[in-house]
C-alpha cells in the first residue's frame, strides 16, 4: 500500500486519502508547477494546500485545475 505525507499537516496517510493541489507559478517568464499533497478528508488541509508556498518572492500565480490528481506527486 502506498502512503504519502501531507504537506500541510505532516501526517502520513494512505494513497486514497491524499490528493494533490497544483498551481503554476511564473518566475522570470519561466513556468513552474507547484504540487502540494494534502489530506482530502480534512477541511483544514484542503484549504491549507492553497496557501503552501515552496518558492517565495515576487511571482505571478496562475491558478489551474490542470494536473490535479489523487495520489502523490
Amino acid at each position: 500500500m502506498d502512503e504519502w505525507t501531507c504537506h500541510v499537516c505532516g501526517k502520513t496517510r494512505p494513497d486514497d486519502k491524499i490528493s494533490v493541489y497544483s498551481q503554476t507559478l511564473i518566475l522570470e517568464n519561466v513556468k513552474i508547477q507547484q504540487n502540494v499533497r494534502y489530506c482530502n478528508d480534512n477541511p483544514e488541509c484542503i484549504e491549507g494546500a492553497k496557501h503552501v508556498e515552496w518558492l517565495r518572492g515576487p511571482a505571478h500565480y496562475e491558478m489551474t485545475k490542470e494536473g490535479e490528481s489523487n495520489g502523490g506527486d
